[in-house]
């Protein structure tokens, strides 16, 4: 038993002592044996473990956007002629009002609603009198006759008594002042041309419109050759000395416009100038002057 033993420890001992000087040998000598060892090694399969890495896009839709469309400028052009008449007050050099007839060009640019209205008109002559009263003094040479009685008395004939005075006669003359009044009148004549200028506004409807607008107008006084004016309450002299060729007023004008066929437009527009300065330049009387007009025409419609 105790044979076995120490032969059982003897190969153990051989074995351990060979093992060593093996794995001594692989080492040292040939160090390429290392890498063949490492390529015989196998690992199960599931001893790996793979990291699998998805990309994941996203994808954020952005909110539309509003787009505006513009919508086209409405433009387009109107010309045509009025007639009519009107009120044209002078004041307060001759305060009168006269009934005129008017008659009128013009030309209207649209932009969408809003408008400029070019224009021409005349106005037939407005009449006033003025006039002044020049006061003459003349003498009237007479002679007085004074009878003064000194006495009286009687005288008897045949039958007949008669009673007789005594009387002194004088003469004294005399002279008397006279007023005469002389009223001298001149009647002037006027007509005036009115270039207005207005911008406003407009209501549009399918086939009729309603405007109102204010602007500038330019006022071109023509005056008879034959205008007076009083100097000094008791002389005329010429109105030319004194008149101002041009004024400017202010214009505004309601209308409304009514579209008979494609191109052709009726209207009906009331003018009111008003002015801005006097027409007299140096005088000592002002000269103001009104209108209001109500006209009516047809005008041509252009569409750009």
């Amino acid at each position: 038993m105790s044979q076995r033993i120490y032969t059982f420890l003897g190969i153990t001992i051989i074995v351990l002592l060979m093992q060593t000087l093996c794995t001594t040998a692989q080492t040292t000598n040939n160090s390429d044996s290392i890498i063949t060892a490492y390529d015989t090694v196998y690992y199960n399969p599931d001893t790996i473990k793979t990291t699998r890495v998805d990309t994941v896009f996203e994808y954020i839709e952005e909110a539309p956007k509003d787009t505006f469309t513009r919508k086209a400028a409405d433009i387009c052009f109107l010309v045509g002629s009025q007639i009519g008449f009107g009120i044209s007050h002078l004041s307060p050099l001759y305060n009168k009002s006269s009934i005129i007839a008017v008659t009128n060009l013009q030309g209207m640019y649209v932009y969408n609603h809003l408008f400029a209205n070019f224009g021409i008109g005349m106005s037939t002559t407005e009449k006033a009198r003025l006039q002044y009263s020049k006061r003459y003094n003349s003498l009237h040479h007479w002679i007085d006759t004074i009878k003064t009685v000194q006495d009286s008395y009687i005288e008897i004939i045949g039958k007949d008594t008669f009673q007789r005075q005594s009387i002194k006669i004088t003469y004294l003359p005399k002279t008397d002042t006279i007023h005469s009044d002389t009223i001298y009148s001149h009647k002037n004549g006027y007509r005036f041309i009115n270039i207005p200028i207005v911008c406003g506004y407009i209501f549009k409807n399918k086939k009729t419109w309603y405007g109102f607008g204010i602007g500038p107008n330019v006022r071109l006084t023509l005056i008879d050759a034959t205008n007076k004016l009083i100097i000094g309450d008791s002389s005329f002299v010429s109105e030319k000395l004194y008149i101002k060729k041009i004024s400017i007023d202010i214009n505004g004008i309601l209308f409304v416009k009514r579209k008979i066929s494609n191109n052709i437009w009726a209207n009906v527009q009331l003018n009111c100038s008003l002015p801005l300065a006097s027409s007299n330049n140096g005088y000592n009387s002002k000269l103001y002057r009104q209108s209001y007009c109500l006209l009516v025409g047809f005008e041509y419609f252009f569409k750009k």
